[in-house]
């Protein structure tokens, strides 16, 4: 509308400092009436001394720019710079859909796009694409096609959606479950082969043993299934499920599963544990150690 990429600057939070952003925004627009800057996660990366510097700058924003600060990751509301947008700008969070309200979004979507879906299969669709809701736009559209005039089914699903990295993660978790080393370390390198970001896998395991603490900790209080549900914005299926994952787990074990989980986690972003691009070796190493010594001891290695 503005002239396209011509007036449009997307800037990263982590490279910038007020003195860029103050230059980008006060840049005339070439050939056209406005000009946008995009700021990402200039928040949560950036330096807070020099995120006062901006609110200062923010506030004498000419006209002709449009200047929006875009956050991937929760941030500090007690934050300076968040509270001068707060004042003088507009927040607008999109929070992703989780539990029922994903579910709901993902029949209404089939029946937009004129396919019918098995209630079942749509909860595994969930599972397996999680909010991605543009690629879950996608694989409706695949799998209503190859369903043709018929209701899609689980089937469907397994044979056209990829569950690689969401279904070996339960696989996985099961596997510790019944302490089957083998079939976990074989898991983990069918993933590793596979391609699947080893920091995302981590992430994956690190949430699914959230999940199993949380629903173990109400169960122990007496909450029923489709309580648990509610309160953690889940399905009453995906509950169900970790339920089950749930009764093979004391709590000492699943403490001590966390605690080496951060560990992990924590070496990681310290550089204990070093990755790259093209070497994740010592982290493989690291998830390999895991899982051997919970199927034979449900300790962390020393």
């Amino acid at each position: 509308k503005h002239g396209g990429d011509t007036n449009l600057e997307i800037l990263e939070g982590e490279k910038i400092n007020a003195g860029m952003i103050e230059s980008f925004i006060s840049s005339i627009p070439f050939l056209g009436e406005k000009r946008l800057v995009v700021v990402k996660n200039y928040i949560a990366d950036g330096d807070p001394d020099d995120q006062k510097k901006t609110s200062a700058i923010i506030e004498k924003l000419p006209d002709f720019t449009i200047l929006v600060f875009i956050e991937t990751e929760g941030v500090d509301k007690r934050n300076s710079l968040f509270k001068k947008i707060k004042k003088i700008g507009k927040l607008v969070e999109f929070p992703l859909l989780t539990g029922g309200k994903l579910l709901a979004w993902i029949m209404r979507e089939t029946k937009k796009k004129g396919f019918e879906i098995e209630e079942k299969a749509a909860i595994t669709l969930m599972e397996l694409v999680n909010g991605d809701l543009a690629r879950m736009s996608n694989e409706i559209e695949k799998l209503g096609h190859f369903a043709e005039k018929r209701v899609i089914t689980e089937k469907d699903i397994e044979l056209l959606v990829d569950t690689t990295l969401a279904t070996s993660i339960f696989k996985l978790t099961d596997a510790l479950g019944t302490r089957n080393v083998a079939r976990c370390t074989g898991i983990l390198k069918a993933l590793t082969d596979s391609g699947e970001d080893l920091h995302h896998t981590l992430f994956m395991i690190i949430r699914q043993f959230r999940l199993i603490i949380q629903i173990k900790d109400f169960l122990s209080h007496g909450v029923r299934k489709d309580e648990i549900a509610r309160k953690l914005g889940a399905h009453p299926y995906v509950v169900g499920v970790t339920i089950s994952q749930s009764n093979s787990f004391s709590f000492p074990e699943l403490q001590t599963i966390y605690e080496e989980l951060l560990s992990i986690d924590t070496k990681i972003k310290t550089g204990s544990i070093r990755t790259t691009v093209n070497d994740n070796r010592e982290l493989l190493l690291a998830l390999d150690r895991l899982l051997i010594n919970v199927c034979q001891t449900g300790g962390p290695i020393r």
